[in-house]
């Protein structure tokens, strides 16, 4: 009995089997021409085309929807054919879509940007720290990440500190926190022991948010995270002297 992935590899091969069986030896006007009216099968064997004026032709044809979109997000190897499909708003934030987007190596670096620029912190950290994208979008949605953490309101920066257990501090590293956030973070009730591991080891941590954890009974008991306060180069002379 044929599986579900064995079915979708076959939906996917039957296409690309006749476009280059039957369409890939036509000119490239007859091409245009077609994509602009094609249907069905037809419609998605245009989706491997190579030349982004027939995928320009496609985003025209009526019958062009997320199923062909998604098709060519994944399959289409020219940035200036997948910068014509990620122009199109129904198309670009379609999660479907731009996942194949982060996925191909012809994305071009405005494309990413344009897809982060409406991305929130959560959203941002899950790409950074996931497995669809390209060594070249991970840097991109990386710098991404800091910008917006550097733009966001004080209170938004602890809450995503905290939330994400201190695991977004790797890809913060050399920046600092807002004066405020770190007034938050420093009154904040740690009871999560991976947040304060990150958050010790994080460089950049004002001694405010480690005068704040130290007070912390949990933690100052902890022998480990003790050494780790007191070793700290940011660590405040007052709780040295508690020690």
């Amino acid at each position: 009995m044929e599986t579900e992935k064995e079915n979708g590899l076959r939906s996917e091969e039957s296409p690309r089997k006749k476009y280059e069986q039957e369409l890939r030896h036509l000119s490239l006007g007859e091409r245009i021409s077609r994509a602009m009216t094609a249907t069905g099968e037809e419609l998605l064997a245009f989706c491997h085309d190579p030349e982004a004026k027939v995928i320009c032709a496609l985003l025209r044809n009526p019958a062009f929807g997320l199923r062909e979109a998604r098709f060519v997000a994944g399959h289409h190897c020219s940035s200036a054919g997948l910068e014509f499909l990620a122009n199109r708003p129904l198309f670009i934030n379609d999660d479907g879509v731009r996942r194949l987007l982060f996925r191909n190596q012809f994305t071009a670096d405005h494309v990413f940007a344009g897809c982060f620029a409406t991305q929130n912190l959560f959203a941002l950290h899950n790409f950074a720290s996931g497995y669809e994208m390209t060594e070249k979008g991970k840097g991109l949605v990386r710098r991404a990440l800091r910008k917006k953490f550097t733009e966001s309101p004080a209170e938004t920066c602890a809450d995503f500190v905290v939330k994400t257990e201190g695991r977004c501090l790797k890809y913060l590293i050399g920046l600092h926190f807002k004066v405020e956030t770190s007034r938050i973070l420093a009154h904040h009730q740690y009871t999560s022991m991976i947040l304060v591991r990150n958050l010790l080891i994080f460089p950049g941590l004002a001694p405010e948010v480690i005068r704040g954890i130290s007070k912390s009974a949990m933690v100052w008991k902890n022998h480990e995270f003790k050494k780790m306060i007191l070793g700290h180069s940011n660590c405040p002379s007052d709780v040295k002297k508690r020690s």
